[in-house]
């Protein structure tokens, strides 16, 4: 179908219009020219290795993933373009070799693509995580600034003849039609695809739910610029082309973002002017071809300044990001010193997020959010390239649109085949779009990476057109430029192989992670589990995620060990121990990978805070830990929350001891149980400074000022946390129990009538306390009436039917009974506190 469907668009060519001239050139870059050869000859370039392999990188880049690893996108995606342009680039330096001649168009893109790689190189060396910023999955690492970078130049080298641009040009129109019908059935919550990640309504294979709308609104203005500029002549291609641009338009209303919008109205001002001045140069004045931009531009100004309230027919999930002026903050904080320079990496925002996010945010539901990049993409690159990054990418945009955009207007003038000049106005409003779209939005690798390929298409189809020169490196005839060639040959090649080696590395560790995954998740076998990540471990010992998994695992296999009664206590305790070594030296080894990820250093503190008061000194390295991780992340209440809870672990420790102890120990052991109580109340006080609607930092300050024995101190917490979750039956049953538990029964009353309320009567703790309740305010009869109801749902508890017999005896409730648990009688069918 594929091919079918470009026979017919070289016939539509073949058929010329009016504008066209009888006979096609093409230049060498000398000012000669030469006709274009036979269709057998056309045919077989247009299919060699190299251009398939550039075909495929177009096709199927916006749409690839796979199944294979924890994150089906990224990873995938980046091993298959790394994969793509690495074949590809073996095959031209061949070619090149045994050719000894390339022939690329002339462009200062050339150069500037060269500083882009030079100022990232260096940011990557000086990076402050660099295996992140080396071959990370962020769309500003190192690896995918050398893919677009490579992607663009082997496309100069490539693209040689108006059959393979025209294929380009197809390849990339379809991805974009099976994306848009992929869009259309995902966020209309028609799934089809078999995996279970798939059945999710964020799940795309281009990144999050406003990204794809960018791609696709991106071939939308392709599309549309070339179909208002090229007539095309085959009735069923062109209605096929522009009922997809009708698809485009429709996802891009459904979508009706401000930034798109903003995007869309720029962009085709610029297409406007463009088509005028073509208008122009055919001496046929006529503003029909300015209809379609300008309905564009009117539309769009419309969803900016009208905010338009148009029908949705699909969902998109949430999409949150910091704001342009925290953004700005967080960049400016991140650029001390030398840092403004080169930056703190690639790869490396969410790191500054953390260090430098303004504290207000803790008021709002996304504090606990890592963002991976800011309110633009550009933006977040002068944080993660510095200066030197920032003005490089400029510079290249520079370079892209002033070599396109005169390369158009020469051709404007020339008129020798308005199908190239019109793939070239199409190729030059994507990447427009694209470049509008940094400063506006996140990017992400596919949105980049189509920049570049978009780029690269516009200017060999202006170089196929005449209108740009060409810059010929030829091999033969000079021996130091065959030594030269050849070594620079043999260094790319090894710089390339060596990195898809890496890579190859990196994607096998991650498909053996997510192996173990779904093998734990399927049968809950740690110990398979376990093998995998071993395997993982062992084929890649560079990734902080998998050793931080793996970590996690055997601290999950040391549970199942310490609760398994089938072993001695020897064996049960040999196996710990073994265990416990081995997660925690899984954790040091993340930590060691990569200092600067916050999770890891977490991983570090929850495995010494689990074996608190059983492995000497095992809670200060647990804080320092979680010291370590407040360095990276200060304004994060969820840091001193784990620090409070493991001196509260320690103190219920000590606590059991003491009871067992010499009258010396235990003077001991209460002194040390006393100053961890009091270390929890200040991190929990700190935690709360920083968050203050922080409920779960307040529950925990409760239970800590009620072990310290300072019943209205606790009090004053669960009221704050009732006052700001009204409507939560649980929390009125906390704050019932605590006037309970201060013998303030009228107050204790009101609370458990309340949790009842709040849960319409379905509540049986609530209702059990309030029974007790009534006992002690002399109500018997109530009392009785409400601890028959807890009866009828518990009708096999002993305890309810003593409290029964006590109470309609006329002896309190609780007399000869010294378990006061209520039964199992389940939570409140109302709201709960997350």
């Amino acid at each position: 179908m594929f091919k079918n469907s470009m026979v017919r668009l070289v016939k539509d060519f073949t058929r010329k219009s009016e504008t066209d001239s009888p006979v096609t050139t093409l230049s060498n870059g000398g000012g000669e020219s030469a006709p274009i050869q036979d269709n057998v000859n056309v045919k077989e370039r247009r299919w060699s290795l190299d251009k398939v392999l550039f075909y495929a990188l177009v096709f199927f880049t916006p749409i690839f993933f796979l199944p294979t690893t924890l994150f089906p996108v990224n990873s995938n995606k980046q091993l298959f373009v790394g994969a793509v342009l690495f074949v590809a680039l073996l095959y031209v330096v061949a070619k090149f070799l045994s050719g000894g001649k390339v022939v690329v168009p002339k462009t200062w893109a050339l150069y500037s693509v060269s500083v882009l790689f030079l100022a990232v190189l260096t940011s990557a060396i000086f990076s402050q995580a660099r295996d992140v910023s080396f071959l990370g999955q962020s769309p500003d690492s190192l690896f995918w600034v050398s893919a677009y970078i490579l992607a663009f130049l082997l496309g100069l080298v490539i693209l040689k003849d108006k059959q393979a641009i025209l294929t380009s040009a197809f390849a990339y129109v379809a991805s974009m039609g099976l994306l848009v019908l992929f869009a259309f059935l995902q966020f209309s919550g028609v799934t089809f695809l078999p995996f279970d990640f798939a059945k999710s309504l964020s799940f795309n294979p281009v990144g999050t739910s406003f990204s794809v709308a960018f791609v696709i609104a991106a071939a939308f203005c392709g599309l549309l610029s070339f179909l208002i500029t090229h007539k095309v002549f085959d009735k069923r291609l062109r209605v096929t082309l522009w009922v997809l641009v009708g698809l485009f338009a429709l996802f891009i209303l459904q979508v009706n973002l401000w930034s798109m919008w903003l995007t869309l109205a720029l962009t085709f001002v610029v297409i406007s002017l463009i088509v005028a001045y073509s208008t122009m140069q055919t001496k046929q004045v006529s503003m029909r071809p300015l209809l379609v931009p300008f309905l564009v531009i009117i539309i769009a100004l419309s969803g900016i300044f009208l905010s338009l309230n148009i029908p949705s027919f699909v969902k998109f999930p949430a999409e949150v990001s910091p704001t342009f002026n925290a953004t700005v903050d967080i960049t400016k904080n991140s650029l001390g010193g030398v840092r403004a320079l080169w930056g703190t990496g690639p790869g490396t925002f969410s790191y500054n997020y953390s260090l430098y996010r303004p504290v207000n945010i803790n008021n709002t539901q996304f504090w606990g959010i890592q963002f991976n990049q800011g309110y633009s993409s550009f933006v977040s690159n002068v944080s993660t390239w510095g200066i030197l990054g920032a003005l490089a990418l400029l510079a290249v945009l520079f370079a892209f649109y002033k070599t396109i955009l005169l390369g158009i207007m020469k051709s404007a003038k020339d008129r020798k085949d308005s199908m190239l000049h019109s793939v070239a106005i199409g190729a030059f409003a994507v990447s427009l779009f694209f470049g509008i779209s940094l400063f506006v939005y996140k990017g992400n690798s596919v949105s980049y990476m189509l920049l570049f390929l978009s780029a690269t298409v516009g200017m060999t189809a202006l170089y196929e057109l005449g209108v740009l020169k060409s810059i010929k490196l030829e091999l033969f005839g000079s021996l130091q430029k065959m030594l030269i060639a050849s070594l620079a040959a043999i260094v790319l090649g090894s710089v390339a192989l060596g990195s898809f080696y890496f890579l190859g590395q990196q994607y096998l560790g991650q498909v053996y992670t997510a192996q173990a995954v779904k093998v734990y998740q399927k049968d809950k076998n740690l110990n398979k589990a376990l093998e995998k990540l071993d395997k993982a471990l062992k084929t890649n010992k560079n990734d902080d995620d998998i050793a931080r998994v793996s970590s996690q695992a055997l601290m999950l296999r040391l549970g199942e060990v310490a609760n398994d009664t089938s072993v001695t206590a020897a064996n049960r305790n040999s196996q710990a121990s073994a265990l416990f070594e081995n997660a925690a030296k899984a954790a040091s080894m993340a930590v060691n990978i990569n200092s600067k990820e916050l999770q890891n250093w977490l991983q570090v503190g929850q495995v010494y805070a689990q074996i608190t008061g059983l492995v000497d000194k095992a809670e200060d390295v647990a804080i320092s830990a979680y010291d370590k991780a407040q360095e990276l992340d200060p304004f994060n209440p969820s840091l001193p929350l784990a620090q409070a809870r493991v001196y509260v672990g320690l103190s219920d420790i000590l606590q059991g001891r003491i009871a067992s102890a010499t009258a010396i120990e235990q003077q001991e052991l209460a002194s040390r149980r006393l100053n961890a109580l009091n270390g929890a109340v200040e991190k929990l006080e700190e935690a709360i400074e920083l968050k203050d609607d922080y409920a779960t930092a307040r529950f925990l300050l409760a239970s800590a000022y009620k072990k310290l024995g300072n019943l209205d101190a606790a009090i004053v917490q669960i009221q704050k946390i009732a006052k700001d979750n009204p409507k939560d039956a649980n929390i009125a049953l906390q704050l019932g129990l605590f006037y309970y538990q201060s013998e303030n029964f009228s107050l204790a009353r009101g609370e458990f009538e309340r949790a009842l309320d709040i849960a319409s009567g379905v509540f049986g703790n609530a209702r059990y306390f309030l029974a007790l309740t009534y006992d002690k305010l002399g109500d018997s009869g109530t009392a009785i009436q409400h601890m028959e109801k807890v009866l009828q749902g518990n009708q096999d508890s002993e305890l309810v039917k003593s409290i029964l017999v006590n109470l309609r005896a006329g002896r309190p409730a609780l007399a000869g009974l010294e378990d006061v648990t209520p039964p199992e009688t389940g939570g409140a069918q109302g709201p709960t506190l997350p």
